[in-house]
């Protein structure tokens, strides 16, 4: 009996060992996905807490932002900038909810992120609160030094079309 409970560990740990990636090599979609996910994570809990560094922080240096409303921000410093502008006014008091629908991973290290996101709390024109915004987004995801960044991030809310019937 012994003499199997140790075959079956000795089996259990090499599979677990054969299992694991060898040093330096790129994690499964499993893992990074994982990351990517974690990331998201993170970002929105800074976007909740309207901590412009911690949103930031994710982009790459040269990475860029497209808003719904078609305004761009260049590099990690205008994202910045862009999401200082916003969070001081109409977004001061909104907080978010983020689905994340799908990981595709083009290349080991480039993934593309879709996914959902609403917004409460929007402020307006004479600080009145919005109705909740709902959009899509579409993120592409660069892995560098062991660590996934957004390189580009596009934002929309889906408009009927006038010649599509609801």
């Amino acid at each position: 009996m012994k003499k199997v409970a140790i075959i079956a560990l000795l089996i259990a740990l090499c599979g677990a060992a054969a299992a694991q990636a060898p040093p330096g090599s790129m994690p499964s979609d499993q893992a990074r996905e994982a990351e990517i996910r974690k990331a998201y994570a993170s970002w929105v809990e800074a976007w909740n807490r309207h901590d412009v560094p911690g949103m930031s922080a994710i982009w790459a240096l040269d990475g860029d932002m497209l808003e719904p409303d078609g305004r761009h921000a260049d590099k990690r410093s205008g994202v910045a900038k862009l999401f200082e502008e916003e969070h001081t006014t109409v977004f001061k008091t909104a907080k978010m909810k983020l689905t994340i629908d799908s990981v595709w991973f083009i290349k080991d290290d480039v993934a593309l992120a879709d996914g959902t996101y609403e917004l409460d709390g929007v402020r307006g024109p004479q600080d009145k609160e919005l109705p909740t915004r709902k959009g899509h987004f579409s993120t592409v995801w660069l892995r560098e030094n062991g660590k996934w960044w957004v390189t580009a991030n596009r934002t929309m809310i889906p408009v009927q079309l006038i010649w599509r019937p609801q």
